[in-house]
């Protein structure tokens, strides 16, 4: 048989070292390490579960803002408008790009934020159901200022194109008037300032005409990116409004005036 003293020693030296002696395995140091590990573990654990949970809270924002996008902006066309060149895509883009920007920057900071929690092991403590749910409010809320601010921005892109075709067409007349009346509007070699008060009230008229373009196409642009939910018919109703004007000034100094500006009384 094969001595075993070697064996035995190196047991009994184990035996004492972690101290079974005292109460056996439990008693013992070892067991003492074991469940310090175990507390351990269950820490790591822990930190990871929240992590975790706060992680799909955000990540589940994330989709809900991509969702958000591609409902209100990716499904518009993206063809440029026929007057505008804009097409509605770009337009709704531009209009709402604050809003998503701080809709993203929110959700990525919370994203950052849980991630630090893990890293450091906090997690457990910092990320809990409340930390979550006020999280996915302001989320919600973020998402919200940025869909609110594409309602109807397909139609108001469709209405602000037509409304500035409208317009250039009205600038485009207003210099073709012009042009007409400086050609007729010229006194006759041997009679010098003629018509020099015709010329100084039909240029004044022209420049309330010009200055009244202005003022539409400057209100239109202010309601096409301040105010775009009302602007479709408001638009519509502010540039005629302002022709029906520029028209009756026009007919009301025809009836002062010779023939040669019957050419421009059309505005």
């Amino acid at each position: 048989m094969k001595d075993d003293a070697a064996g035995d020693f190196a047991a009994y030296t184990v035996y004492g070292e972690y101290k079974f002696y005292l109460n056996g395995v439990e008693g013992s140091t070892l067991m003492s390490e074991v469940k310090a590990l175990d507390t351990d573990i269950e820490a790591h654990l822990a930190n990871w579960r929240a992590y975790t949970a706060s992680k799909a809270v955000g990540e589940e924002q994330n989709t809900a803002l991509k969702s958000a996008w591609d409902t209100n902006i990716g499904n518009l066309s993206d063809a440029d408008g026929v007057n505008s060149k804009q097409s509605a895509q770009d337009y709704a883009k531009v209009l709402s790009q604050s809003e998503y920007n701080a809709a993203k920057k929110t959700i990525d900071a919370f994203l950052v934020e849980v991630k630090g929690y893990y890293d450091n092991g906090t997690a457990a403590t910092a990320c809990t159901p409340a930390f979550n749910s006020e999280f996915a409010k302001k989320a919600s809320d973020a998402i919200k200022k940025f869909t609110d601010k594409l309602v109807n921005v397909d139609k108001n892109h469709t209405a602000y194109d037509e409304v500035l075709g409208k317009i250039n067409s009205t600038k485009a007349h207003y210099n073709e008037q012009l042009q007409a009346f400086m050609k007729v509007a010229v006194d006759p070699q041997d009679f010098s300032g003629l018509y020099e008060t015709m010329r100084t009230e039909a240029h004044n008229a022209f420049n309330e005409v010009n200055l009244g373009i202005v003022a539409v196409e400057r209100k239109t642009e202010r309601m096409r990116t301040i105010r775009p939910q009302k602007r479709d018919m408001r638009l519509t109703r502010t540039l005629w409004t302002a022709c029906t004007r520029k028209q009756t000034r026009c007919v009301n100094l025809y009836g002062q005036h010779p023939k040669t500006m019957t050419i421009y009384t059309r505005l």
